[in-house]
């Protein structure tokens, strides 16, 4: 069963701040580009994490769903640095 996690606080102007810093910090690629929903990317030593992603500006929510991740890498370590990205956006 995939995790799934939900972030509330996210207006677009942090959507957009979290898709730059996880771009600029960790190479993160997002398919398709500019789109409120998809697949964030990110390859790591040990292999690709890959989360897909909806975007809810209504709603002020971002919902991410592991879809792949190496083995070596805790889904923790997943939320723990998504929480760290958006806690750096939204200060």
């Amino acid at each position: 069963m995939a995790s799934e996690r939900a972030f509330g606080g996210i207006s677009r102007t942090v959507f957009d701040a979290i898709q730059v810093a996880s771009r600029r910090d960790h190479g993160t690629a997002y398919v398709p580009p500019g789109s409120d929903t998809g697949q964030a990317v990110t390859d790591t030593p040990v292999g690709q994490v890959v989360l897909d992603f909806a975007f809810d500006e209504t709603a002020q929510t971002v919902s991410y769903t592991i879809a792949k991740k190496p083995f070596v890498v805790t889904e923790g370590e997943v939320w723990s640095g998504i929480q760290s990205t958006i806690d750096a956006c939204k200060a």
